[in-house]
């Protein structure tokens, strides 16, 4: 029974997957002055942080024990 029920399921979803398609709209978001004093106050209020601008700087974070791990497994193989 409970296998009827996700055929069941599982059918009904593949079907309606094709009916609605989702369009994208690639349009730049505007930033007037009046926006970026709200984003600046808003995280003020919200995070503690006055930022000068509202530039994100992207950063690759990195997993440290996993670098120092490989690097113990590069410097042990070295000396083998």
């Amino acid at each position: 029974m409970n296998n009827l029920i996700l055929l069941a399921v599982l059918i009904t979803g593949l079907t309606s997957c094709n009916q609605n398609e989702i369009k994208i709209i690639n349009k730049p978001i505007d930033f007037s002055e009046n926006r970026v004093r709200l984003t600046l106050d808003y995280i003020g209020a919200h995070y503690g942080i006055y930022p000068k601008d509202i530039t994100i700087n992207k950063v690759l974070p990195i997993f440290r024990p996993l670098d120092w791990f490989f690097k113990l497994i590069f410097i042990n193989n070295m000396m083998m």
